[in-house]
């Protein structure tokens, strides 16, 4: 684990042992610039999924209140209740 954590280090230092800053914000923004592009990349198309997926429920639902409506107009007859 301290072997990592030095040539971790060693990345992001000058010769003289002294982080250099503008490797630490080289690698910040582009952490943060993979992460922005993974998350888009992996969420985007979950949601557009779930869109479609309600919007279809919604259409057949729709179809299934049409064809009700229509079976209880022309098949179902009333009740004589005399």
């Amino acid at each position: 684990m301290t072997a990592l954590r030095v040539s971790e280090t060693r990345l992001l230092t000058d010769k003289d042992g002294q982080i250099d800053m503008k490797k630490l914000a080289m690698a910040a923004l582009g952490g943060t610039f993979a992460g922005i592009i993974a998350t888009s990349q992996i969420a985007g198309p979950l949601l557009a999924g779930e869109d479609a997926t309600s919007a279809s429920v919604y259409e057949q639902l729709d179809l299934f209140g049409d064809i009700f409506e229509r079976i209880r107009a022309q098949y179902v007859e009333q009740v004589d209740e005399s």
